[in-house]
């Protein structure tokens, strides 16, 4: 960041949530009213729970009495602070403030910006920022964000900022312990995402429609739960208020201990949300809610998520999920891993919570522009979400009480307690058919490609080629076919007036990459199924 900052004032800091993104901007702070004697830093928040937990930070780390700008705060002591010589005088030169206080005491207070050395916005990405760059064109500005990436249609993150510079990944994180790992299972009763509207101007789908349309669709959030994720500490994102209050009062109907949160009713909101991080795992609490625990929000002992809407927003997505990743730790019993439970169809559009992006890209592409993950699949037995060319499901069966003496278990025990069962699900290959899985709709695209380069018409010819690519699949011997027809190639040099061996040369070429036999073997095994069973083959030719 440093070496960005050398040419550029303005920067992203990309930083997964639980990667310490507050501890490292209170540090840049420090460091940087240290070194420069005549300037202010400034930290905006836009919630009142971040507001206080950046402030215990800062005092924690760095020993600093931050000014609180908030509607209490008087005038007079920005005033004081920023024209007093004597930094005795001052409490400090760091203030933290809500974005749209600052913003209207700017508004007739200009002066005070021109005082602020060093601008941080955490979650940076939101819109309420976007107003207040203006009065800071002489400051050093730096936005924290774990998804910094394109807010609107209208206003795209990279026209405010130069630069981006990106840390530690979810993955990463997840094996230095700093997070832990995510399943997502998404049901077979899902409600198709088609089911709701995008308003014209709009960038995601319309809340109000949505909800109406889920209301009628309770139930399928309750068997999810009761079939999934029975009895553990669970937070729901719901769409819209009405819709969150249907939930709780759906799961309370059938004795769950449930409640509900909103931006509307301050007291109940607290008070509701302290219970749920004080209630223990065994009390199987569930906490419904409308975009409240997205960000500021911390309950690391929360086993499952479930999102109950559809978005099209990758940021909001994350936000949600990662609810669910802060490591849990208490006497004998480590938190392994949590549940996402995607009501919405989101991780297919997505992509997983933990998977990787380059957020580069992400950042300087156009807004809508795709997300870069790796295409997925929802495996029919345990409805897990995985990755589009894996043949057999790892995931555990969730639920699932395995009596293993009996011999009863068709999968593996990975937890070793007699309890756990990888789901193990094979995925027949469907060539051409199965959108869901890339490796085929590739093999189906080679498959078209070949038959129009060498003009074979024959229907006979067209299917046995295609079932030579389908059984290359699904033996992993893409390199076996490719020597094989090599040799043919090499050695009698039928190329041109066989358009058969022609074919198979070109569809086993193609699909070389795909296989992870490494060449040298692959060279040696095909050499012998030549000797044993292509030289016959030739010789008859």
């Amino acid at each position: 960041m440093l070496l960005a900052w050398l040419v550029k004032k303005r920067i992203v800091v990309q930083l997964a949530t639980g990667g310490g993104k507050t501890v490292v901007f209170s540090n840049i702070c420090h460091r940087f009213i240290s070194k420069f004697n005549d300037k202010n830093c400034l930290i905006l928040i836009h919630r009142q729970e971040l507001l206080a937990q950046t402030t215990a930070t800062i005092k924690k780390w760095y020993g600093i009495e931050p000014i609180i700008i908030n509607a209490n705060t008087p005038y007079s002591i920005m005033q004081d602070a920023l024209f007093s010589t004597n930094k005795a005088v001052v409490s400090s030169t760091v203030y933290i403030g809500m974005i749209e206080t600052v913003n209207n005491r700017i508004a007739s207070f200009p002066e005070f910006a021109k005082k602020i050395g060093l601008l941080i916005t955490d979650e940076c990405h939101i819109g309420n920022f976007f107003k207040i760059y203006q009065y800071f064109e002489h400051s050093y500005i730096i936005g924290f964000s774990a998804t910094p990436i394109a807010a609107s249609k209208k206003q795209h993150l990279n026209t405010i900022f130069e630069d981006i510079v990106c840390g530690i990944s979810i993955k990463q994180l997840i094996a230095n312990g700093g997070l832990v790992d995510c399943l997502t299972y998404s049901p077979k009763d899902n409600i198709s995402r088609e089911a709701f509207i995008i308003k014209k101007g709009k960038a995601d789908y319309d809340d109000k429609q949505q909800g109406e349309v889920r209301i009628k669709h309770v139930d399928s959030v309750i068997n999810a739960y009761k079939s999934k994720v029975l009895g553990k500490k669970v937070i729901i994102f719901n769409t819209n208020i009405e819709h969150s209050i249907e939930v709780c009062n759906a799961f309370i109907a059938q004795g769950f201990n449930c409640r509900h949160v909103d931006s509307e009713n301050e007291e109940d909101r607290v008070k509701n949300m302290q219970w749920f991080v004080n209630s223990p795992q065994s009390e199987g609490a569930i906490l419904c809610n409308v975009g409240i625990a997205t960000t500021g929000f911390d309950c690391p002992d929360i086993e499952v998520v479930i999102v109950n809407k559809s978005t099209t927003s990758l940021t909001l997505w994350l936000q949600m999920v990662g609810r669910g990743g802060r490591p849990y730790n208490k006497g004998t019993y480590v938190k392994p891993k949590f549940i996402c439970i995607d009501l919405g169809n989101n991780a297919i559009e997505l992509g997983e919570w933990q998977a990787d992006r380059n957020w580069t890209e992400l950042f300087f592409q156009k807004y809508g522009s795709k997300n870069g993950v790796a295409p997925m699949k929802v495996c029919p037995q345990c409805e897990g979400i995985v990755h589009a060319a894996v043949r057999y499901c790892p995931l555990p069966l969730p639920q699932l009480e395995v009596n293993f003496d009996s011999g009863n278990a068709n999968g593996i025990d990975m937890a070793g307690d007699g309890n756990t069962v990888i789901c193990n699900h094979y995925f027949e290959p469907k060539l051409g058919t199965d959108n869901g899985n890339i490796e085929l709709v590739e093999l189906s695209e080679t498959h078209g490609a070949t038959v129009s380069k060498y003009e074979i018409h024959n229907p006979y010819l067209q299917k046995e080629i295609k079932e030579r690519m389908l059984n290359s699949y699904k033996d992993g011997i893409y390199q076996l076919w490719y020597y094989c027809c090599s040799f043919w190639k090499d050695k009698f040099k039928r190329t041109e007036d066989n358009h058969y061996l022609n074919a198979c040369y070109f569809t086993y070429k193609n699909s070389f990459s795909k296989s992870t036999i490494p060449e040298s073997r692959a060279m040696s095994i095909a050499k012998g199924m030549w000797d044993k069973k292509y030289n016959k083959l030739a010789i008859n030719s």
